[in-house]
């Protein structure tokens, strides 16, 4: 991926919600990149690059699958010094 420091996004951090409603959990991922958006809407292709493309039924199972619920989704870019 463009701007990352690996393959994938560094780790996810799943955050349950402390009243048990939706959304369920918050995701969020690391990349080190100044353009959070540019990286982000470059996550589908490359998807699709490894388990087949849009359409295709690994696509589907991993885009459609029973267990996603998306209910937002926004990217961030970190201001101030990098430690």
């Amino acid at each position: 991926m463009t701007g990352a420091t690996s393959a994938t996004p560094e780790p996810v951090y799943p955050l349950p919600a402390p009243t048990g409603g939706d959304p369920r959990f918050m995701h969020f991922y690391e990349m080190d990149t100044d353009e959070p958006e540019v990286a982000f809407k470059s996550m589908t292709p490359l998807v699709g690059q490894r388990i087949g493309a849009w359409g295709t039924p690994g696509f589907e199972r991993w885009a459609r699958h029973e267990a996603l619920r998306i209910m937002y989704v926004n990217s961030f870019r970190r201001l101030g010094e990098r430690a």
